[in-house]
């Protein structure tokens, strides 16, 4: 009789192991579903909108590139991409000085009155 009770109770382990096991798997299933689905819309979408804007705008089809056009477009893009790096650095460096040369328990008396007050600048 403990024999039997023993072997169902490790029968009934097993078979929890198993469900678990293939809830996992249902999950990842799932995942991978979901992405070839997205990258199916993409396959189909990309010469849907490709043909319908060639048809909207002609002259955009076949994409051309002039020199001169790509020399403004880096002159311009160029100070976007550097401003947009150097920015948060030169607004976070104070932290940086204050966790370097006081002690990190202090950071928070600086630093979130600072964001308070930095926030108030969008209110007009």
């Amino acid at each position: 009789m403990i024999i039997v009770a023993s072997f169902r109770l490790r029968s009934a382990q097993a078979a929890g192991r198993l469900r678990a096991a293939s809830r996992g798997v249902d999950r990842f299933d799932r995942w991978i579903m979901a992405g070839a689905v997205l990258i199916a819309v993409r396959m189909v979408g990309y010469p849907l909108v490709r043909s319908i804007s060639a048809r909207l705008v002609p002259r955009l089809w076949p994409p051309r590139l002039s020199l001169e056009k790509l020399k403004s477009l880096v002159r311009f893009g160029g100070y976007i991409t550097v401003s947009q790096i150097v920015n948060p650095l030169l607004e976070n460096v104070e932290k940086f000085l204050i966790g370097a040369f006081a002690a990190v328990e202090e950071l928070p008396y600086y630093s979130l009155p600072y964001s308070a007050a930095w926030a108030l600048t969008a209110v007009p």
